[in-house]
């Protein structure tokens, strides 16, 4: 959407950087932590259906100020270009770690 020329909002974005044990986060979903004005115009909503072969995915982009649908997408990824759930894997003779 950048790449079109649209601004770009992160809606769930706080005031503060969160820092626990294992992560760092700036996303919310606490209310009383989000950014108190939020300028949206459009957001984009969808769907991912997984299937017996892929996922199938749904996305349009909708005018926040009167619902109307800018445009709308669907796209089909097979499942086995997607992680798989083994923790390690080799895929283009490099090694990948799903988990530690």
């Amino acid at each position: 959407m950048t790449q079109l020329g649209y601004s770009m909002v992160e809606h769930r974005l706080s005031n503060s950087i969160t820092v626990s044990e294992h992560h760092e986060d700036m996303l919310t979903r606490d209310l009383n932590n989000l950014r108190a004005r939020q300028n949206i115009d459009y957001v984009i909503l969808g769907t991912i259906t997984r299937q017996e072969h892929a996922n199938m995915i749904n996305a349009r982009l909708v005018n926040v100020l009167n619902g109307q649908v800018i445009s709308a997408g669907f796209a089909e990824v097979p499942i086995n270009v997607m992680w798989t759930d083994e923790k390690v894997q080799m895929r283009n003779d490099k090694l990948y770690r799903a988990e530690y």
